[in-house]
């Protein structure tokens, strides 16, 4: 991270900052009505980097090669950040 002060400073990720996106996925993307008493267990994969990285061009991909439901973090970001 030598070439990047700001991330190097950067928080990891915690569960207030995932939480969002783990709620979405279960609410709007896994099948909860299943006839299996539990349901699979499920794999969350986040992409994370500065500003024009590709992360977006990466979730794309991913979703069109895979099936792979995806959402934009910016859609959680406060009108402040925006």
């Amino acid at each position: 991270m030598a070439g990047s002060p700001t991330l190097a400073n950067a928080e990891s990720l915690t569960e207030d900052l995932t939480s969002p996106f783990v709620k979405y996925f279960e609410t709007q993307c896994w099948n909860k009505n299943s006839s299996t008493p539990t349901p699979p267990s499920r794999n969350i994969f986040f992409l994370i980097g500065p500003c024009g990285c590709g992360k977006s061009t990466a979730a794309q991909a991913l979703n069109q090669q895979h099936q792979i439901p995806t959402i934009e973090g910016d859609s959680f970001h406060s009108p402040l950040a925006r």
